[in-house]
């Protein structure tokens, strides 16, 4: 039997065309977009402004699981460090 669930995605984009990864969450995405130098933070009020011609994008797709598949939703992306 499928359980099918409906999941969001966003990702940063120049005219609707998108040039970032797929991200879970739209603080991901405007996360990209402050990587890239397409966003900036203002250090008072931490509101996120994207530059033009940036925007976030967003789709619905439907994800389906079987019984038994071992997937653990994530809703942050992990942080990762440099272990020498």
């Amino acid at each position: 039997m499928r359980n099918p669930q409906k999941v969001q995605q966003f990702a940063l984009a120049y005219f609707r065309r998108q040039i970032g990864p797929w991200r879970s969450t739209k603080d991901a995405a405007l996360e990209d977009a402050i990587r890239r130098g397409d966003a900036s933070r203002d250090r008072k009020t931490k509101v996120i402004f994207l530059t033009v011609p940036a925007d976030i994008i967003e789709r619905s797709i439907w994800v389906e699981t079987h019984p038994g598949d071992n997937i653990v939703p994530l809703r942050v992306r992990p942080h990762l460090r440099l272990v020498e």
